[in-house]
C-alpha cells in the first residue's frame, strides 16, 4: 500500500506539471498575440501541432517505457517540456514549431508512463479511483497555469512567464530522480526499439472492438478538452470583456472544481462498476455545457459566467481516470503503457482537428459562442452512443 500511495503521489505531481506546461502558452495567448501583433486564433494551430507530435510519440512510446522505465520516461518528458517552453520565447515561426513539438511530446507521454506504473501497484477494483486521483493532476496543472502564468506575465512579460514555468518543469525532473531505482525496477534494457511498435499498437487498438470504441471517444473528448483549455481565456477576454487576470481567475476556479470532480467520477466508476455509463453521462453533459456557453454574454453576472465554466470543467475535464482505468483493464498484460499510448494517440488526433476547427470558426466570424456548440457536438453524440450501448448491454446481461 505504501508503494501505491507513493507511486500515485509521484505520478499526480508529474501529471500536474504536464498539464501546466501544455496550457501555459494558451492561457497567456491574448498577451502574446497583442505583443506580436497577430490574431489570438493562432493558438489553435499551435495546440494542433502539439497534438500531432504527441500523438506520434504516444503511439510508439510503449517500447521506451519498457526499456527505460516509467519514471525515466516521465523525467525525459519534463525536460522536453522545459525546452519547449523556453523555445517559444522568441515568438518566431520555427522556434514556436520546436516549442509545440517538444511540449506536445513531453506532456503526452506522461500519461502512458504513469498508467504503466500504476497498473503494477493498483488492485483492479480500485483502479478507477486510483487513476482518477492521479488524473486529478490535469486540473491541478490547469489551475496552476491560470493562477501563475497571468501574474508572471504582468510582472515580467509573456516570455518571462514561459522561462519561469519551464524552469519549474526541469526542477521537478531532478526531484523525481531518487524514486527512479524503486519504480523502474521492471525496466528491460534489452527491449528493442523500432517502428514495429507503432504498427503493433495501432493494429491492436483498431481491431479490438472495445478499444476501438474507447479510441473514438478519446478523439472527441480530448479534442473538446484541449479546445476548452486553449480558448476559455480568449473567450472571456474577447466576448465577455474581462481583462487577462479576471479571465485567469475564472480559469483557475473552474479547473479547481475538476479536482474533486475527477475523484468523484472515479468513485462512481469504482462503486457501480460501469465505466462506460459514466463516460456516456459526461459526454452528454458536455453538450449541455456548450449550450450554456452559447448563451453566455457580457451582461451575465460574474458568478453566472463562473457557473458556465464550472459546468464545462465538471464534464470535459473529469473523465480521464475512468477512461484510463478501463483501458488498463482491457490491455494485455505488460502492455498497459503501450496500449494507453495507442488509445491516447486518437486523442492527440482530436487535438489536431478540434482546436484548430474552433480557431477557424472564429476567423470566419462564426463567433466564439457558436463555435462552442459546433466543437462540442461530436462529444455529445459519442456520449449518447456510449450510454445507449452500455445500458443495452447491462439490460441484456440482466435478462440472462
Amino acid at each position: 500500500m505504501t508503494a501505491l500511495l507513493l507511486a500515485t503521489f509521484a505520478m499526480l505531481v508529474q501529471q500536474s506539471f504536464a498539464s501546466f506546461a501544455k496550457t501555459t502558452l494558451p492561457v497567456i495567448a491574448p498577451a502574446a498575440a497583442d505583443a506580436l501583433g497577430i490574431d489570438v486564433a493562432w493558438i489553435g494551430s499551435y495546440v494542433g501541432l502539439q497534438a500531432l507530435a504527441g500523438g506520434i510519440a504516444t503511439m510508439g512510446c510503449g517500447g521506451v517505457i519498457r526499456r527505460y522505465g516509467a519514471m525515466r520516461t516521465s523525467q525525459l518528458g519534463l525536460v522536453l517540456m522545459a525546452v519547449g517552453l523556453a523555445a517559444a520565447g522568441p515568438g518566431l515561426i520555427w522556434p514556436l514549431v520546436i516549442s509545440a513539438i517538444c511540449v506536445g511530446i513531453g506532456s503526452t507521454v506522461s500519461t502512458p508512463a504513469s498508467s504503466h506504473l500504476l497498473a503494477r501497484y493498483s488492485p483492479p477494483r480500485l483502479a478507477p479511483l486510483v487513476f482518477s486521483v492521479k488524473q486529478s493532476g490535469v486540473p491541478v496543472g490547469l489551475a496552476m497555469a491560470g493562477l501563475i502564468a497571468p501574474p508572471l506575465t504582468r510582472l515580467t512579460s509573456w516570455r518571462g512567464a514561459l522561462l519561469v514555468c519551464g524552469a519549474l518543469c526541469a526542477l521537478l525532473a531532478v526531484l523525481l530522480q531518487p524514486l527512479r531505482a524503486r519504480f523502474d525496477a521492471d525496466r528491460n534494457p534489452q527491449e528493442r526499439l523500432g517502428f514495429s511498435e507503432f504498427a503493433e499498437t495501432f493494429a491492436l487498438v483498431t481491431r479490438t472492438p472495445s478499444l476501438r470504441a474507447l479510441s473514438i471517444t478519446m478523439f472527441c473528448f480530448v479534442g473538446l478538452q484541449i479546445t476548452f483549455q486553449s480558448f476559455l481565456t480568449a473567450f472571456l477576454v474577447r466576448v465577455i470583456g474581462y481583462d487577462l487576470e479576471e479571465a485567469g481567475l475564472i480559469y483557475f476556479l473552474s479547473t479547481m472544481v475538476a479536482i474533486p470532480g475527477r475523484i468523484l467520477w472515479g468513485w462512481v466508476g469504482t462503486r457501480f462498476g460501469q465505466p462506460r455509463i459514466v463516460l456516456g453521462m459526461m459526454g452528454a453533459g458536455m453538450g449541455v455545457a456548450a449550450l450554456v456557453a452559447f448563451l453566455c454574454g457580457p451582461d451575465w453576472p460574474w458568478w453566472a459566467v463562473l457557473g458556465m465554466a464550472v459546468l464545462y470543467s465538471g464534464t470535459v475535464l473529469c473523465w480521464h481516470g475512468v477512461m484510463l482505468a478501463e483501458i488498463a483493464r482491457l490491455a494485455p498484460a505488460g502492455r498497459v503503457g503501450g496500449i494507453t499510448g495507442g488509445v491516447l494517440s486518437f486523442g492527440s488526433l482530436g487535438q489536431v482537428v478540434v482546436p484548430p476547427t474552433y480557431g477557424v470558426l472564429v476567423k470566419l466570424d462564426v463567433g466564439y459562442s457558436l463555435a462552442w456548440v459546433v466543437t462540442s457536438a461530436p462529444a455529445f453524440i459519442v456520449g449518447l452512443w456510449m450510454l445507449r450501448r452500455a445500458l443495452a448491454e447491462r439490460r441484456s446481461a440482466t435478462r440472462r
